[in-house]
């Protein structure tokens, strides 16, 4: 799997949780994650989820229930001097639209109860590396699921292509962002942790809705 929520990690050899510090931010926080990104893309198995159209609608009401409540949660903090317009990052309307395109309405799917603690920038630039991390494998999705996308008839797929031509613009304006805003050690490590509490709350809110699926008879 190239990626189906998250990018933002790489396999590879085995990381520590606390990369040195003469590496930058950005690189820190991939390997500093890199593990959970890898137990993620398993726990995913995209062969399974996004062969079948069912699969597919049922992998978007997962990640309209992380999305929604986190960017809600993110929405409540101040932006402004951090260079990010983060309305034009959210994602939940996409896949609330794309829901509605499968015949499905978006408020029935329920929301992740256990997000991260988001006290302050550092925090929330770490759980958004998350949520942006997943932007750039969106076309590689696209292509490598191209029997299940195709037949859409080009519905249902404004997620996995949010940002267009402009994903790897919109990804640099990210990294550029979030390592100004996390340059002093405290804001690092809080940004770090935030991004692994994250990812273990998307791990964990994946295990939770694949137990509450009906199973097939």
């Amino acid at each position: 799997m190239d990626s189906t929520m998250i990018e933002a990690g790489s396999t590879g050899p085995e990381a520590t949780r606390t990369p040195p510090r003469k590496t930058d931010l950005p690189v820190r926080l991939r390997l500093a994650t890199r593990d959970q990104h890898v137990a993620l893309e398993a726990q995913v198995d995209p062969e399974r989820r996004l062969r079948t159209l069912d699969g597919y609608l049922g992998w978007l009401g997962i990640l309209l229930g992380f999305h929604r409540p986190l960017e809600s949660v993110l929405g409540g903090l101040d932006w402004s001097e951090t260079g990010l317009d983060f309305d034009q990052r959210r994602r939940t309307a996409l896949l609330a639209a794309d829901l509605e395109d499968l015949g499905l309405d978006p408020d029935s799917a329920p929301d992740c109860p256990d997000l991260p603690p988001v006290d302050g920038l550092a925090r929330a630039f770490g759980a958004l590396y998350v949520l942006e991390g997943s932007t750039l494998g969106g076309q590689v999705v696209v292509r490598q699921y191209g029997e299940v996308f195709g037949g859409l008839g080009g519905r249902a797929m404004r997620y996995y292509t949010s940002y267009g031509a402009n994903i790897g613009r919109q990804w640099r304006a990210f990294q550029q962002a979030l390592a100004t805003a996390c340059a002093d050690p405290e804001a690092e490590t809080a940004c770090i942790a935030a991004a692994q509490e994250t990812f273990d709350a998307l791990h964990a809110w994946v295990a939770r809705c694949d137990a509450a699926a009906p199973r097939p008879v």
